[in-house]
């Protein structure tokens, strides 16, 4: 971000009309502008309103940014002696058109105003209204990574998380919502007849999908926090346990009970394994709380001429949710679904043995080249 040159104060007035009472993304022009604002670290934001506006303010849009520090109601514009951004009420801005400041925003004395482009105006009809919606769907789906969750998840839950966004639901719910939903597909595999398979698979896909929601209206809403990352997680992680859980069940009464106590052991194993090669890097170089870390940090910085290496970076998307929740989704349609246990186990067994291998061959280039004699980073 170019925060060394965006001011700390805004002024937003009521200009031309404009359409204030229609939700985008779950939120009124007036709203998203001032959350859009506060979150891209304006401290101060005076507000010049008409009285239609400062009505429609304070019976509509108040309560839900009561929390917001610095709102200020001013006469008139505020003082020349520092720089400040205006606005009219009804303008249409994105959280990252920040991160390049001087190319959205042009300075006229000591007043940042913004500039004319295609993708910032005023909402002042019903298709303005939509392009607004557009422009928003569109930037969350292209920061999106992965194919599957990409191009089929995201065309999914995008429309979804607008339509409930606007129902003012707390993402928190949203995410309790899916972890309802994923264990009750455990529950219909373990009922094991190719009904409940087929459906079990179809809701495990759903959640995968169904989880992008609460992320993206807590986007959409500006209503992220900590312990709904956590949660998240959390849900995530058990919704997974019970749906191999259910898997391994079915693979036992298939398979027997020495091969399925094979593979269990195995599969713990190589999974330990897989974990303390991530996080023995993590530990080493001294890499914050994030796995994410091990392949950003890591695995994308080392030489791509290496089979191992690029072997790992072609395959690493086994490991992706999006994916393998399709893989499910298929296997289920099959009626076999507990196939994917010794599939699930080599997959851990092979990622554990190359891991280790790159690990022990590449900590010290790694350290040498990017970290130097006293490593240490934040991601």
């Amino acid at each position: 971000m170019e925060n060394s040159v965006i001011p700390d104060t805004a002024y937003i007035e009521s200009g031309p009309d404009y359409i204030f009472n229609k939700k985008i993304c779950g939120l009124y022009p007036l709203e998203r502008l001032i959350n859009t604002l506060a979150k891209a670290g304006v401290k101060k934001i005076y507000l010049n309103l008409s009285d239609a506006d400062r009505d429609f303010y304070y019976k509509k849009i108040r309560r839900y940014i009561k929390k917001l520090k610095g709102i200020e109601f001013p006469e008139g514009e505020p003082r020349r002696n520092s720089s400040f951004i205006k606005f009219s009420a009804g303008f249409f801005i994105q959280l990252h058109y920040f991160d390049s400041f001087n190319t959205y925003f042009v300075r006229k004395n000591k007043i940042y105003i913004p500039a004319q482009r295609e993708d910032q105006f005023i909402i002042d009809n019903k298709e303005k209204v939509r392009k607004a919606v557009s422009l928003i769907q569109k930037r969350l789906i292209d920061t999106t990574e992965g194919y599957v969750s990409k191009n089929i998840n995201k065309k999914i839950s995008v429309p979804m998380s607008t339509v409930i966004a606007a129902a003012r639901i707390h993402p928190n719910m949203l995410t309790i919502i899916n972890f309802l939903i994923g264990t009750f597909s455990a529950y219909l595999v373990y009922k094991n007849t190719y009904f409940n398979i087929a459906m079990g698979g179809f809701l495990f896909n759903f959640a995968s999908i169904f989880d992008g929601v609460d992320g993206e209206v807590a986007r959409f809403t500006f209503r992220s926090s900590k312990f709904g990352g956590w949660l998240d997680t959390v849900c995530d992680h058990t919704i997974l346990v019970f749906f191999v859980s259910a898997t391994a069940y079915l693979f036992y009464i298939n398979s027997g009970l020495f091969l399925s106590i094979t593979l269990l052991i195995i599969t713990s194993i190589a999974f330990i394994f897989l974990l303390f090669a991530v996080t023995a890097f993590l530990r080493e170089f001294k890499i914050s709380q994030s796995l994410k870390a091990y392949e950003t940090e890591f695995l994308l910085k080392l030489p791509a001429d290496d089979k191992k290496v690029a072997f790992i970076l072609k395959t690493r998307y086994l490991g992706k949710k999006e994916f393998y929740s399709l893989i499910y989704f298929l296997a289920g349609l099959t009626g076999k679904i507990h196939y994917t246990i010794p599939v699930f186990s080599a997959v851990c067994v092979v990622g554990s043995i190359i891991l280790f291998s790159l690990n022990r061959q590449y900590f010290p280039y790694i350290r040498e080249k990017f970290y130097g004699n006293n490593p240490e980073v934040t991601v």
